[in-house]
């Protein structure tokens, strides 16, 4: 697209689902244009739109962190920085609030090994009474309450720490993202118009392992004739992070009834 004039590097958003495999893309897309003596577009590479999906989250609350109401200075915490911080503020509540009688029954049918794990397995308090373990308990009722309590208490001091320091994990990424792109307001309105003029091509890879909330991302910043998604459903591995590979199929279906797009098999690797 860019060597045939059709597009400058930052027209493109281009996403791809591992931070290695985006460092590779770089890489080969650098030594084209290094071959071809194209230095300008060179050095635009480095401000280009390509990266992975949280990366393009991170960048977009940077570029708009007041409308997105984050801190300018924000920093991403990696996974393992992110349950560094999970463990401390559980450790912190189950200490604090021992001796409340929900938490102890919580405790003694569970463990605490048990508890933290369930605890940790959901990714808000509105998804905590469907929690596997919360289903085979005897005292439905009475744990399911005292369970989302302490997931909501939970919930609440995690967010608070992270504020303090201002951290943002991977979840906040593509929530605050999404918040913001798909809002009603006029300033929501206003920037979703504006990266979908910006990137004459979105090119999304890896498609398979994409989540609902990633996909209503990109669609946010792309228009229906310049969309272009590579991925095979069977091949999908993160259904534990939420990914849906039915979208891919649900896209395919889309662009064919429409008559904007269609299916092109990549049969050889």
């Amino acid at each position: 697209l860019v060597t045939e004039g059709r597009a400058a590097p930052a027209e493109i958003l281009a996403i791809t689902f591992m931070e290695r495999a985006a460092h590779e893309m770089k890489l080969r897309i650098a030594r084209v244009f290094s071959e071809r003596g194209m230095n300008s577009h060179l050095r635009d590479l480095e401000h280009a739109y390509l990266g992975t999906i949280h990366s393009f989250c991170a960048r977009i609350l940077k570029e708009h962190p007041l409308e997105a109401r984050v801190d300018p200075e924000f920093r991403v915490l990696d996974e393992n920085e992110a349950n560094l911080l999970k463990d401390t503020v559980l450790s912190q509540l189950i200490e604090t609030q021992f001796q409340d009688p929900g938490l102890f029954n919580l405790l003694r049918i569970y463990s605490e090994d048990g508890l933290r794990k369930s605890i940790l397995s959901v990714r808000d308090a509105a998804q905590a009474p469907s929690d596997p373990l919360l289903a085979a308990a005897q005292e439905a009722d009475l744990i399911q309450t005292a369970f989302s309590k302490f997931a909501l208490e939970f919930a609440h001091r995690y967010s608070e720490a992270k504020a303090q320091r201002a951290l943002l994990d991977f979840n906040d990424l593509e929530r605050k993202a999404v918040d913001l792109l798909s809002g009603a307001e006029p300033h929501s309105k206003a920037i979703r118009k504006w990266y979908r003029e910006k990137f004459k091509f979105v090119l999304v890879d890896e498609f398979q392992d994409t989540s609902p909330p990633q996909d209503s991302l990109i669609s946010s910043v792309s228009r229906e004739d310049n969309v272009f998604v590579v991925g095979d459903w069977k091949q999908s591995i993160f259904g534990f992070r939420r990914a849906d590979a039915g979208l891919i199929l649900k896209k395919e279906n889309e662009a064919a009834q429409e008559g904007k797009g269609g299916r092109v098999p990549l049969v050889e690797n």
